[in-house]
């Protein structure tokens, strides 16, 4: 070892020897020598080449690098030692080149066996290069070149190497062999020896073995270290050579070997530690994976942490990291949006397929394929490139689309979603069927009622599928919505029962007209509702109940819509909204009749012209394309005038809906019939004449449009044919139906027109102008009659009203409908419609003002000639705000609409209520005096409904004009309110004033859409007519009672909630006579004074304003009388009555005793009274019904015996006139024989009705008489029961219990699941046939054999008589349980011994059920709540308040009995607990 001229460092030369040569001597591969030197010398992984090759060509061993010799210069390598020592190392590689042509060693001058040679310790060769790596050899310029020093080298130690790993073809024996004899001839040489093991790496146990034991052979006096190393691994291989510097400096002393495995491990560390400071790195700076090796590695050069791992590693390894680390970006990217788009698709699944269904049970294939085919698939998803994945397209990866690739279906991501989305939907459905069952289950449950919470309820629901299965916020959440609609539909309930009581609120009004209400008058309001369930159901909401009650009152006193509950749907919001519609429509093209409002030359430059085309056999098609072929655009033009055509083709039968001429959207101007044949010739006089028949069903008064009838033969008819044919059409046209004048013209096609045409278009073409020129003619002429008798703005000839309640569950259009599609309605206002009809032989002017009852106090200072009040047959409210409101109408005529969902009978028959309210409507009727009529509200009437009511109603115009024109406002009292109301006691002049409500012809017999014209009224003169000739005056007799027709039972059953009783006319005797004159109807309809208070009548209309005249002196009834008298019932009776119809009269002060008789009502309607019921009286003026051709006068006619007198006389009519109505009556009189068919068989169905509710009602009297009887058989007790004196436990108990116990302690919700009703009937019937019957053998279900113990104990007499029940209920209130339990048990103690006994056996039952609760889900507090009512079902409560708040205490104390049982029944102390 020498050291360098200037130089601290020292310098060493190192020879690296070890067994070399052919295959034969060192086998496949060499022992690792090239890697040893290349590792030390060149320590960088880039620099470390693992291949080194011994077979060398000629050129490559003479070339600069071998130099021809058999070693190899590694060039310089400079090392510290641990004190800091720095070592020059020169490493020599002895090995032996084999020739590749001859594969033997190279001659290189004399040469000794490598054994030998390899041993010399001084190396010469002059120019010879530094050796790198095996790519050097031939292109030495390419690399570095380094030169031996001076050519030669003198050797300071040698590094043997004996490799441990397991190669081919070489065998252990002979390398430890040549090894040996290497290390034997390096001792000889006097220089330091390391015997240094190679692949330690890939080691074999035994070579490591030989290795140590030839480092410790005793010729080498253990001066031979060993030591491990790796080169590949760079383990230890500074270690072998450091280790030789301290041989060959003796002075530095020996050297610490470290074992290869802890070598490795701490080599190991090293590497871990540069590995995670450049992934640290990498991370760091890498953030994109679509970064490149390149640029990174230039970015990161400077770096420390980069530069050591490239020294260890190499730069391959650097960027092989990279890349891995790039692809973990890319991995996480691709999973990001896989993730996003797995988001996406559980919303885009149920988008697609919503629920269970719509899957049709298809695997995730066949759901990708149903994807692909949905129209929103482009919407959702991208179709991908099949060459290319979708993760490796750097287009989609790098767009902003967020659809999703159609390839992310086939990842297993994707089916896990959709294998989730089928469970999420499985499970929203079983959830939604349990949330379904609950909310049924709380709909169910009587116990669940207005502002009760979900805890005070939760016990009836524990156990129960439904509610056990919900989470606790479903469940609160069903429950508020619950208790949401059912407090909604309370509030509504109550709000109709305020609307029933109307007359309350009306009354209330009355005594405080200036809206101040005071606390009695609250107070006397509740007392009245609150006894009504309806008031009841708000019992917890007591503020809300009162809140509403307020605002009712308020409303009341003050009705506004935006106020009313119904808003936005009040009924004048409604109404004007419809009237809106109307008046919009009649503004519309098209929207008119058949007159000028669609044909308005004088304004529009193009005005609509419908025409209908009719014909059958495609002509009316053909007919179509020739008029269109002529006319551009449906265009025609008239003497300058162009005309815009519409077609309505028709070739069916015209009395059906779809082909009837006129439709809601399509309105005919004019008719164009074709036919070419006798088929289709009698096709157009049968639809002409169908069409004229539908027109007068529904009385329509528009005339028939304008008709041209065109004949266009068939080529193949013969002359005569066509002739015939030409004939009957020109007589068809001169005379069709309904005798209006037609136009027929021949239009066949002319000679040399061609095959193919059946109409000549020019003389279609003559055809249309004169059709359109007729239709132009009518409207001028319509327009002149229009203006010329009925100005538009006139004023109206009547005035009425017509009321309909806010709510009521029909159709306000087909109530309107009769007016609104009236031909000559005109709008005149926001709720009024005026309307042009013949009510006697001149057009008058009706103008009708719909409103709410509410809404109806804004027409209370107009004159007003009658009312239209509506209601609804299924809402008791309607009816009583019509009561209400009819008792401040004055005498003017009323019509009383009752509309129902079916026709009459169908609704008088099919529901209760409807029965009651048409029998209430009529009894409402017949005491005002009004007409009633019904009507269906699904379909609309005709045209004329309500003209009969408004011929009546202009017959009382100038009696009904005279009193308002006369009245004297000084004897009218404001109340302040607007309203004008009469004083109690007030003395008029006497005038002459409208005649009261008798003289209104009663209303006609109750008909579906229909009221017979023909009345008949009493002469108000003072005459009885033709037969009578006393002197109508009040005189009534003292001793006349109250005595019931037998033909009234059918109406017994309705109440009359007015307290008013109705008298018939038929029980009045002969003396009763009428006042003479007009008299005051309220002072025998007014209400009792104590109750309404004095001059009570808010909102009376002042159109009957009159005086007040005094009643007539009436005799006090003596008190205590229990006969009621007709002149204490009735102070003044008046009215003229129809012939057949009972008319009532309301009575005052009549006892409870005699209201359920006084509340009859006639049983049939139209039928005569016979004359030994009037005694003589003859108010009724008898109409036999099988006379037909009895002529009724009209009230209107001069003679007439009952027109009133001074009534003004109309002038004689001509003989044409006179006629025209012959034929009229005529019809109305086959009319009305057809109605009074009609009318008997609903009669006698009414008759059969009735006689079946009477028979029903003995059977219930005959029932209650019986249980009410004191003298019956005694009530059995329960020792009737008993078996025999020894077992007081009854036979059919015993065996139900038994058959319980053995079959079913393990039955699931044995008690709480009811058994099937015909297994139960079944077990009894058994048991009565045989009382030993086996209950097993009969195959019944468990839970039958429960039920039927459960009725039985209900049949049983008390198990706890009254007393010991009522103390049970007084025990379980005890705080104490201590004392509680005492006090049952001296309870039970005192029990008769049959009672004792058979609680007994029925508790040790419970115990043992109770002991398998874990089985059958029936613990001692489930049997309590499933059995208390069973044992205690004579336990009767006042309220629902006492019931719950006694239930949990009995529940309580039943739990105790059955927890409690060895201590209670059987005497043992040791069980109490307190």
């Amino acid at each position: 070892m020498a050291r360098r001229g200037g130089d601290a460092a020292k310098q060493v030369v190192v020879s690296v020897v070890g067994v070399s040569g052919g295959e034969r001597e060192k086998g496949v591969t060499g022992l690792g020598k090239s890697c040893l030197c290349n590792r030390f010398t060149k320590p960088q992984a880039d620099q470390y080449y693992v291949d080194h090759i011994s077979v060398l060509s000629q050129t490559d061993f003479s070339g600069r690098v071998v130099n021809n010799d058999h070693f190899l210069y590694w060039g310089e390598a400079v090392r510290l030692a641990d004190d800091g020592l720095e070592f020059s190392f020169q490493v020599i590689e002895q090995t032996e080149f084999i020739d590749d042509a001859s594969f033997m060693p190279f001659k290189a001058g004399k040469m000794d066996p490598y054994i030998k040679r390899c041993c010399a310790t001084k190396i010469q060769s002059a120019e010879k290069l530094m050796y790198i790596c095996k790519n050097q050899l031939g292109i030495e310029k390419e690399y570095e070149q380094r030169v031996l020093p001076d050519g030669k080298l003198n050797v300071d130690g040698f590094l043997c190497v004996f490799d441990v790993s397991q190669v081919p073809n070489r065998s252990l024996e002979r390398q430890v062999e040549l090894t040996a004899s290497i290390l034997n001839n390096c001792l000889k040489t006097k220089r330091p020896v390391v015997l240094v093991t190679t692949k330690n790496d890939e080691a074999n146990e035994v070579y490591v073995k030989e290795a140590e034991k030839l480092a410790s052979r005793k010729e080498f006096k253990g001066n031979i270290p060993l030591v491990e190393t790796s080169s590949h691994e760079n383990v230890n291989v500074d270690c072998a050579f450091m280790t030789l510097v301290h041989l060959i400096d003796r002075n530095r002393g020996r050297i610490r070997i470290v074992p290869f495995y802890e070598a490795a491990r701490h080599r190991k560390e090293i590497l871990d530690v540069a590995t995670d400071a450049f992934q640290r790195l990498v991370r760091t700076h890498v953030l994109d994976y679509r970064s490149i090796w390149a640029t990174t590695s230039k970015k990161l050069a400077q770096s420390p942490d980069f530069i050591h791992y490239v020294d260890l590693f190499g730069m391959d390894q650097a960027a092989k990291l990279f890349r891995r680390h790039v692809k973990k970006l890319k991995d996480e990217y691709l999973q990001r949006k896989v993730e996003a788009y797995m988001d996406m698709l559980p919303s885009i699944l149920r988008e697609f397929f919503p629920d269970l269904q719509s899957l049709e049970d298809g695997d995730w294939l066949s759901i990708q394929q149903r994807i692909s085919e949905h129209p929103d698939f482009d919407r959702y998803f991208l179709r991908c490139n099949e060459d290319i994945p979708w993760s490796e397209n750097t287009e989609l990866l790098d767009s902003a689309d967020t659809r999703i690739p159609f390839d992310v279906l086939d990842s297993n991501e994707a089916e896990t979603v959709f294998k989730n989305h089928v469970n999420a939907l499985q499970a929203e459905l079983e959830m939604r069927e349990m949330r379904d069952k609950f909310k049924l289950l709380l709909a169910e449950t009587g116990y669940v009622t207005p502002g009760k919470r979900l805890d005070e309820v939760r016990v009836l629901f524990m156990g129960r599928e439904s509610f056990d299965s919900l989470s606790e916020h479903d469940r609160q959440f069903i429950y508020d919505q619950h208790q949401k609609d059912i407090t909604e539909k309370a509030r509504q309930n109550f709000h109709e029962l305020l609307l029933e009581q109307a007359e309350l609120f009306y009354h209330v009004k009355s005594i405080a007209p200036t809206g101040t209400i005071t606390q009695e008058d609250i107070r006397e309001i509740t007392q009245t509702l609150q006894e009504d369930s309806r008031y009841k159901a708000l019992d917890r909401l007591e503020s809300e109940r009162t809140l509403l009650l307020l605002q009712h009152l308020g409303f009341v006193h003050c009705p506004k819509k935006e106020h009313c509950p119904s808003f936005p749907n009040c009924m004048d919001c409604l109404i004007e909204k419809i009237i809106a519609n109307k008046a919009a429509s009649n503004s519309r093209p098209g929207s008119g009749t058949w007159s000028s409002k669609n044909i308005d030359y004088g304004v529009r430059s193009d005005p609509q012209v419908n025409l209908i085309l009719l014909g059958n056999q495609g002509l009316a098609e053909d007919l179509q394309n020739v008029i269109r072929s002529v006319c551009e655009d449906d265009e025609f033009e008239l003497d300058n005038q162009i005309f815009s055509l519409d077609y309505r083709s028709i070739d069916g039968d015209v009395s059906l809906p779809q082909n009837s001429f006129k439709t809601p959207e399509f309105t005919p101007h004019g008719v164009v019939c074709a036919y070419s044949n006798e088929a289709s010739l009698e096709y157009v006089r049968e639809s002409l004449e169908k069409s004229l028949l539908t027109q007068l069903e529904r009385e329509e008064s528009t005339p028939t449009p304008p008709i041209t009838v065109l004949f266009a033969p068939d080529p193949d008819l013969d002359h005569n044919t066509s002739q015939h044919l030409h004939d009957e059409g020109a007589n068809l046209a001169d005379s069709p139906p309904g005798s209006l004048q037609c136009t027929f013209m021949d239009v066949g096609p002319s000679v040399g027109s061609g095959e193919g045409h059946r109409f000549d278009s020019s003389l279609v073409t003559k055809a249309l102008r004169s059709l359109i020129t007729s239709i132009h003619h009518r409207n001028n002429s319509q327009n002149i009659f229009n203006s010329a008798v009925l100005p538009r703005d006139s004023q109206p000839d009547i005035r009425i009203i017509m009321c309909m309640l806010c709510g009521d569950p029909y159709s306000v259009e087909n109530v309107l409908s009769p007016l609104l599609s009236h031909q000559w309605c005109v709008v005149t206002g926001e709720q009024s419609i005026s309307l042009q009809t013949f009510l006697d032989d001149c057009k008058r002017r009706v103008e009708v003002i719909v409103s709410s009852y509410h809404g109806a106090n804004a027409f209370r200072e107009d004159l007003v000639h009658g009312f239209i009040l509506v209601y609804s047959t299924k809402r008791k409210a309607s009816l009583a705000t019509l009561r209400a409101f009819s008792a401040n109408i004055p005498n003017l005529p009323i019509q009383i609409l009752a509309m129902t969902d079916t026709n009459s009978a169908s609704a008088f028959f099919g529901s209760d209520i409807s029965q009651q309210l048409i029998t209430e409507g009529n009894a409402i009727a017949d005491r005002l005096q009004a007409h009633f009529m019904t009507s269906t509200a699904t379909c609309q009437q005709k045209t004329a409904f309500y003209t009969p009511f408004f011929k009546e109603v202009w017959d009382k115009k100038p009696e009904i004009e005279q009193a308002f024109n006369m009245e004297d406002p000084s004897g009218l009292d404001d109340s302040g309110e607007g309203t004008l109301e009469r004083p109690p006691h007030h003395y008029h002049r006497t005038i002459t004033l409208p005649p009261p409500r008798r003289t209104l012809p009663p209303r006609s017999q109750s008909a579906e859409g229909s009221s017979s014209e023909i009345y008949e009224t009493v002469p108000t003169d003072g005459s009885q007519g033709d037969d009578l000739d006393e002197p109508l005056s009040p005189v009534f007799p003292d001793d006349q009672p109250l005595t019931p027709s037998d033909d009234s039972d059918i109406y017994s059953h309705i109440d009359n909630d007015e307290e008013e009783h109705l008298v018939k006319p038929s029980q009045l005797k002969k003396q009763h006579r009428f006042q003479q004159g007009w008299q005051d109807d309220s002072l025998c309809s007014r209400r009792l004074e104590d109750y309404w208070g004095e001059g009570y009548g808010p909102q009376a209309f002042t159109t009957g304003r009159r005086a007040k005249f005094p009643p007539p002196p009436t005799k006090p009834r003596p008190k205590g009388s229990q006969t009621l008298k007709v002149k204490d019932a009735v102070p003044v009776l008046y009215g003229s009555f129809e012939a057949g119809d009972y008319g009532y009269s309301r009575v005052q002060e009549i006892p409870q005793a005699a209201g359920s008789k006084a509340r009859r009502q006639r049983r049939e309607k139209g039928r005569q009274v016979a004359p030994g019921k009037l005694e003589g009286d003859h108010m009724y003026r008898v109409i036999p019904e099988d006379d037909s051709s009895l002529e009724v006068s009209s009230p209107r006619d001069q003679q007439s015996p009952i027109l009133p007198p001074g009534a003004p006389a109309r002038k004689d009519t001509d003989k044409t006139a006179r006629r025209k109505q012959e034929k009229i009556r005529s019809r109305e009189e086959a009319r009305q024989r057809e109605e009074e068919r009609k009318r008997a068989k609903d009669e006698e169905k009414l008759k059969k009705a009735a006689e079946k509710e009477k028979e029903r009602e003995k059977k219930k009297a005959a029932k209650g008489s019986t249980k009410s009887s004191s003298k019956g058989p005694p009530q059995p007790t329960l020792e009737d029961f008993v078996q025999s004196p020894e077992r007081a436990v009854p036979l059919f108990l015993e065996k139900c219990v038994y058959f319980i116990e053995v079959e079913g302690l393990d039955s699931e919700g044995i008690y709480r699941v009811p058994g099937n009703k015909v297994h139960v009937e079944q077990l009894t019937t058994k048991f009565k046939e045989d009382n030993a019957v086996n209950f097993a053998e009969l195959d019944i279900p468990v839970n039958a054999a429960a039920t039927a113990l459960k009725d039985y104990l209900k049949q049983l007499p008390p198990l706890l008589p009254q007393n010991q029940l009522m103390e049970l209920t007084t025990i379980a209130s005890i705080g104490d349980r201590s004392l509680r339990l005492l006090r049952l048990k001296e309870m039970l103690t005192a029990l008769p011994r049959v009672n004792f006994e058979v609680l007994k056996f029925i508790f040790q039952h419970f115990v043992r059920v109770a002991e398998n609760c874990k089985l059958n889900s029936m613990d001692s507090k489930n049997l309590a709540i499933c059995w208390w009512p069973t044992l205690l079902h004579t336990l009767q409560f006042t309220d629902i308040a006492e019931f719950e708040s006694q239930r949990p205490h009995i529940e309580d104390i039943i739990q105790t009995m059955i927890d409690q049982f060895p201590f209670l029944f059987q005497g043992k102390e040791d069980y109490v607990m307190v």
